[in-house]
């Protein structure tokens, strides 16, 4: 299968972040409820708060996730992250690959990338450890426990 990964132009954001939000995994969304945020608005607003973001889509045409890199801790640090549809469980083996191609690229602008995902959520630990991530002890955030990582370059 072919996926087509592509910057997400800035008059796209609002429709798009509806559109992965109608669709979204379902591990994604119980992450989003752990922290209290569920709804398209958190989307979108990952989306804005991003200095490098991008979607996959498949060969038809289909949203499969947005990814992207928020600026924090100044110049050293960027908080990666992704969310998917239901449709990117049908890439694996593809995103994988795709993956550590973006994850080149975030890291060629920082030191490194971090973030945190909810201990429940198997496919998103496994996807970021294929990636290089470095897991921390794990952390209580909203109503969730939640394993924070790091990427290095």
């Amino acid at each position: 299968m072919v996926v087509d990964i592509r910057p997400v132009r800035r008059e796209d954001y609002e429709s798009i972040a509806k559109e992965l939000y109608e669709n979204i995994r379902f591990a994604d969304q119980l992450e989003m409820v752990q922290l209290h945020r569920n709804s398209w608005q958190y989307v979108y607003d990952s989306m804005l708060s991003s200095d490098i973001l991008y979607q996959a889509r498949d060969k038809s045409g289909k949203l499969l996730c947005l990814a992207g890199t928020a600026p924090i801790d100044g110049d050293l640090y960027s908080c990666v992250w992704c969310l998917g549809t239901k449709e990117l469980s049908r890439h694996k083996r593809e995103f994988v690959a795709y993956g550590k191609v973006l994850m080149k690229e975030f890291l060629m602008r920082k030191h490194a990338l971090k973030n945190y995902i909810w201990s429940e959520n198997k496919e998103a630990l496994t996807w970021i450890k294929h990636m290089g991530a470095e897991f921390m002890d794990p952390i209580k955030l909203g109503d969730g426990v939640f394993i924070p990582f790091t990427i290095r370059g």
